[in-house]
């Protein structure tokens, strides 16, 4: 089920969530651990693409990709009337008390989308309006992928709490047909 939860923020329920989450979690715990602890952003445990992480076998993305994005994919585009979306790059985070993403977004891509496979009860993703910069808060469970334009400032507050918060990213491009 897609929903807009603000101007131009999107909020898809896979159906199907609870089928994938296991096997998406068995995979990403076989990725190598790498951390990043940057002013901007502390991170237990990610396959960013970095020179570090470039050879990672990273089985979890076809496995996404197969079971997540083709039911996705779909909704996305009808619920916006748009031709097709793109994927552009796939990545997992894993946030342990403590870690945070500061504000920021993604260059090079019409949307951010972040797919929760792991998020404690009352969780929320910060994004601001482009026009008042207010804080939006958006509230997200497991199965959840919240969609936004890149451009859209967002965060991902400090994990307060003693549970991980996994998610996999995911910057995409769209095709609208009738442009000029």
């Amino acid at each position: 089920m897609m929903e807009q939860l603000y101007k131009y923020v999107y909020r898809y329920r896979n159906p199907t969530f609870k089928n994938h989450i296991p096997k998406l979690l068995e995979e990403i715990k076989k990725v190598p651990a790498f951390s990043l602890n940057e002013p901007q952003i502390k991170l237990s445990h990610t396959d960013w693409f970095t020179e570090e992480t470039k050879a990672m076998k990273r089985d979890y993305q076809k496995y996404f990709v197969d079971n997540i994005l083709k039911e996705f994919g779909p909704a996305f585009c009808k619920y916006n009337t748009f031709h097709e979306i793109k994927i552009s790059n796939i990545w997992f985070q894993i946030y342990n008390k403590g870690d945070y993403h500061a504000i920021h977004t993604h260059p090079n891509c019409n949307f951010t989308n972040v797919f929760y496979l792991k998020v404690a009860p009352f969780q929320y993703t910060s994004v601001y309006d482009v026009h008042t910069n207010q804080k939006l808060e958006c509230a997200v469970q497991p199965g959840d992928i919240l969609s936004q334009p890149a451009f859209l400032k967002h965060e991902s507050s400090t994990n307060a709490r003693e549970e991980q918060k996994i998610v996999i990213s995911f910057n995409s491009n769209i095709n609208q047909r009738g442009y000029l």
